[in-house]
């Protein structure tokens, strides 16, 4: 999973490698996060505190990523920040305004909320181009989308639903963890193992031959 992302400087002087890694390590921190407090908390899991996390996550996430936005400005990988930081506030905001409708609308809200999570990782794997880390936020992506979809088994049960929400946060954050950690790290194949280790010669290519 490692992922060599160039160093080309952005208009703020942020080069693109930045840009990924604090993209990816603030995804990963509060997923986990996230992840574990739904861990602890499953004699809360109701339609109202379904709406007040869900209310909670998006609107700290859009304040992370307005800051991450703002720090790399000039970097062309902006507008899936920005992308990232908006839906999560449409989401957040909704989610409180709509606090006593019922677990309908939380299943509507967590769906676009995936789904605008995966067009903002594609659109962010297509800036970066084809390197290592934009395959990884393709594969986010695709975690996405298959969580959205599995939001149809359970139905409208909050707790069930908030369940598979945190087993996508916890994996997704893994990852994306893992991703962030491994920009720039270049994997040492045994090819290249083998060619920077030194070569020693055989005792028969030393040894000197005699002719009589």
């Amino acid at each position: 999973m490692s992922s060599v992302v160039s160093e080309t400087k952005t208009g703020g002087g942020v080069s693109d490698s930045v840009v990924v890694r604090l993209v990816g390590a603030v995804r990963s921190a509060g997923y986990l996060s996230a992840a574990v407090i739904l861990a602890f908390t499953p004699h809360l899991h109701d339609s109202l505190f379904a709406h007040v996390f869900l209310g909670l996550f998006g609107v700290i996430f859009a304040v992370a990523f307005f800051v991450v936005g703002h720090r790399v400005w000039g970097s062309r990988f902006r507008f899936a920040v920005m992308m990232h930081a908006t839906v999560s506030a449409l989401v957040g905001i909704v989610s409180f305004v709509t606090l006593l409708s019922g677990p309908v609308v939380f299943v509507v809200l967590l769906a676009v909320w995936a789904l605008m999570t995966a067009a903002s990782d594609v659109w962010l794997g297509y800036a970066v181009g084809e390197r290592r880390f934009g395959i990884d936020l393709y594969i986010s992506a695709a975690f996405a989308v298959i969580f959205a979809c599995a939001m149809v088994i359970p139905g409208a049960q909050p707790t069930p639903l908030l369940g598979i929400f945190g087993g996508y946060l916890a994996i997704a954050g893994v990852y994306l963890g893992i991703a962030a950690a491994s920009v720039n790290v270049v994997p040492r194949t045994r090819r290249g193992f083998e060619s920077s280790s030194p070569r020693v010669q055989s005792s028969d290519s030393q040894t000197p031959e005699i002719q009589l």
